[in-house]
């Protein structure tokens, strides 16, 4: 979404044990569901050939602030504390989508628990898409990446019905057609705008309470996957488009930032230590939206680092 000269596009935040991530530039929606076809036994290397920064800057980090990426219009890049691990899943895209804590294979330990600081211009206006195909050239480049895909056996949440009589809940119903507005992208990670009388469609889901109008149940399967820190993939059977709401207590909101280099989602596993007046996110799936999230295993495509260094000086 464009806003003043220098409004963020595009922000990802993290805490020490749990990832809470805004983003505000509109992303891939994953349609259809997961197969599990035969594991590919020949893997593929990664391309890196593409656009390259003009300018880059690349610094350990000597501070203890939050960890964020921030897009800005005119082709700036600016990394605060951020871990290469968080990085590579954020450059390096399958199918489409950024990548999940399980999707991510091998590589040292420095890449999830060391933050960087990186200041990147590229020549000349470049699209939040160019800016994270830079992004990957310069981890290429600096950091001295390796990588290929594989398909691979992993866990994964199924999104699926919690009654047998195939009901939703009080807050998931069906979209009637011309009650939200189409006319403007949408962008998830944002208070739900409005148009005149109505609201925009799409998924927004700013942390611990997600709007959804006019959106389809893949898209809301890909935000889990961006919360659980898993594959999560639509096995509903439900068609069409839905007004949902979601409210949950979101941990993220009760730990206090420092640092952020770890990339671990477990603050919304069913383990977690919910407060007593509290609701975790798999309670709320069930009760407010009548879905819930089955732990199963299917053929996942992972990306798998063969060699990385630390980066070379500026």
């Amino acid at each position: 979404m464009r806003g003043a000269r220098e409004s963020k596009l595009e922000v990802w935040k993290k805490l020490p044990l749990v990832t809470a991530c805004v983003v505000s530039v509109a992303a891939p929606v994953f349609v259809g569901v997961l197969k599990a076809p035969q594991l590919r036994a020949q893997s593929q290397t990664v391309p890196s050939v593409g656009p390259v920064f003009e300018v880059a800057s690349v610094k350990p980090t000597k501070t203890s602030n939050m960890a964020v990426v921030q897009i800005y219009p005119g082709g700036r890049l600016r990394v605060t504390n951020f871990g290469l691990g968080g990085l590579i899943k954020r450059a390096f895209r399958l199918n489409g989508l950024a990548l999940q804590e399980n999707q991510l294979i091998g590589g040292p330990d420095w890449i999830r628990f060391e933050g960087f600081d990186i200041e990147a211009k590229a020549e000349g206006d470049a699209s939040s898409e160019q800016l994270l195909l830079m992004l990957r050239a310069l981890l290429v480049d600096r950091f001295k990446l390796k990588v290929h895909t594989e398909t691979r056996e992993l866990p994964l949440y199924a999104l699926v019905l919690n009654r047998k009589d195939g009901r939703t809940g009080p807050d998931l119903k069906p979209s009637v057609e011309g009650e939200c507005d189409r006319s403007l992208p949408t962008a998830p990670g944002l208070q739900a705008p409005t148009t005149g009388d109505r609201p925009r469609c799409g998924m927004f889901s700013p942390a611990g309470h997600w709007t959804g109008r006019g959106t389809i149940l893949s898209s809301l399967a890909q935000d889990l996957s961006r919360v659980t820190g898993r594959l999560v993939v639509n096995r509903t059977g439900l068609t069409g488009t839905f007004d949902l709401d979601l409210h949950w207590t979101d941990l993220s909101a009760l730990l206090s930032s420092g640092g952020g280099n770890s990339d671990s989602n477990v603050g919304n596993s069913p383990a977690s230590s919910i407060p007593p007046d509290g609701t975790s996110l798999f309670t709320a799936l069930q009760e407010q939206l009548g879905l819930k999230l089955e732990s199963t295993r299917g053929a996942v495509d992972v990306l798998v680092i063969d060699s990385v260094e630390r980066p070379t000086p500026n």
